[in-house]
């Protein structure tokens, strides 16, 4: 199967695979972001994972070109958009304890 830039493919805790859009920040961004990284389940369906991507994609460029220049009008609003989509996965992922999700490779 070809790569699909940003999948990351997980497993749920009945060895399930589950989708999650993974997309490192730009260096010159991360310290505006507060982090390096940004992770978003998309659940388990391939196909509707291959669609979200390609708009969170799109999305997430037009965020970062919005937070390179601090006097652009909706900066404050790109940064927090990013930080709320990572913070609906960390609380999705963080909710049940005994969630050891596994790489698939």
């Amino acid at each position: 199967m070809k790569s699909i830039p940003h999948l990351l493919t997980l497993l749920d805790p009945s060895g399930k695979p589950f989708y999650v859009y993974h997309r490192k920040i730009p260096k010159d961004l991360q310290e505006a972001v507060g982090r390096d990284d940004l992770k978003i389940s998309l659940g388990y369906s391939l196909e509707e994972a291959k669609v979200r991507i390609s708009h969170l994609s799109q999305q997430h460029n037009s965020l970062f070109n919005l937070l390179r220049d601090p006097k652009k009008v909706g900066f404050e609003e790109a940064r927090a958009l990013l930080i709320a989509h990572h913070v609906q996965f960390d609380d999705g992922l963080h909710s049940d304890s005994s969630n050891k999700n596994k790489e698939k490779k």
